[in-house]
């Protein structure tokens, strides 16, 4: 599991970082609405991790949603929901209209709210009644914005639009697709708690004496559920922005298609070096994630005057370094490694003194 935690967490600052917005191929880049590529898979993979995580940490004190539980998990999401929000804020010393425009919600935002009612709901309700709360979540967010504009699955007149800008208000969410619209909205992270429940479900049935039989089973489970996401976005868009419900079923097939093909290989391959890699990230994701979001903000922040014209030090070592030896794409491709492989180095340290972030 830590494996393929981490192949997501490299994944995601592999994604977050080219070289240049502009000189991204198309399967690392996010895509624009409906539709999915590699880029898309990241986000959904660690929030059925997150599933995952929890029960393998909980099934230690009986899956029970005990006092001790229910003050751990409150803990837990809160810090995770209050380090997004510094994250996004970060360097502070910022003036009154920045505030006045911050963006609430982002990326451990929305993992801090589906850990939270995840983990309460796989704690209080027991398998049957998961896969029950499940189904209805995916159908009932399907007909709420079916019902919720006239062109339910578009841009400018979604559901999940119009409660944001009521609840959060239009000036503090993302405009990354040229109008306030959150890809990590309010009401777009309830089917993201499936998936969490998902990777839950999987956990509980893959730990199971009869390793073998669970695996070719998990397999049919997660081939069906990319057939299963695929016909339904015929007629309910596979959309990570909108986190349809289409796009749960997909994604969480391929996760356990990854997942189960990591399992097989690291049988046969144990000692590839590549699998030390991932594991040096995944057993320290926190400090990947808030560590190569700090630097990448940095980077972006600090400029220097440059032949008259002020240039971020990533522009600098983009157009001066890697576009020039490699090439526009490719030289953006390689910088984005090249973030991959420092943050390897920095987490491999800490890995060796046994330094682990957790909250």
């Amino acid at each position: 599991m830590d494996v393929f935690r981490g192949f997501t967490v490299a994944g995601m600052i592999l994604v977050n970082n080219p070289g240049s917005w502009a000189h991204v191929y198309p399967m690392l880049s996010h895509a624009k609405w409906h539709g999915c590529t590699f880029a898309d898979l990241v986000f959904p993979f660690f929030l059925f991790m997150v599933g995952m995580s929890i029960f393998l940490a909980f099934s230690k004190r009986g899956l029970q949603l005990t006092p001790e539980n229910t003050r751990k998990i409150l803990y837990r999401t809160c810090m995770i929901f209050l380090l997004g929000m510094a994250l996004a804020a970060f360097p502070f010393f910022r003036g009154f209209d920045y505030y006045s425009r911050f963006r609430v919600m982002g990326v451990l935002q929305r993992i801090a709210l589906a850990y939270g009612a995840g983990a309460f709901l796989c704690l209080a309700l027991k398998k049957k009644q998961l896969y029950i709360l499940s189904g209805a979540l995916l159908l009932g967010y399907w007909g709420v914005l079916y019902l919720g504009s006239a062109q339910p699955y578009d841009l400018e007149t979604n559901l999940v639009l119009t409660i944001d800008k009521l609840i959060l208000g239009e000036a503090h969410l993302w405009r990354g697709n040229g109008i306030p619209f959150d890809p990590e909205g309010l009401l777009s992270t309830l089917p993201s708690i499936v998936t969490v429940l998902l990777g839950f479900l999987a956990a509980s049935t893959l730990i199971k004496k009869d390793a073998t039989l669970q695996l070719k089973k998990m397999l049919a489970i997660g081939l069906t559920l990319i057939l299963a996401g695929w016909i339904w976005g015929r007629f309910f868009p596979i959309n990570k922005q909108l986190w349809t419900s289409s796009f749960v079923l997909f994604t969480a097939g391929f996760a356990l298609v990854f997942l189960l093909c990591f399992i097989l290989a690291m049988q046969k391959w144990e000692k590839l070096e590549l699998f030390h890699l991932f594991e040096v990230y995944g057993v320290n994701p926190l400090a990947a994630f808030v560590g190569s979001g700090l630097l990448a903000k940095c980077m972006y922040m600090i400029k220097l005057n440059l032949d008259g014209e002020k240039k971020s030090i990533i522009s600098i070592l983009y157009h001066f370094v890697y576009e020039p030896l490699l090439g526009a794409d490719f030289g953006s491709l390689a910088f984005a490694l090249t973030h991959v492989l420092f943050w390897y180095i920095v987490l491999k340290m800490m890995y060796k003194k046994k330094i682990f972030v957790k909250i």
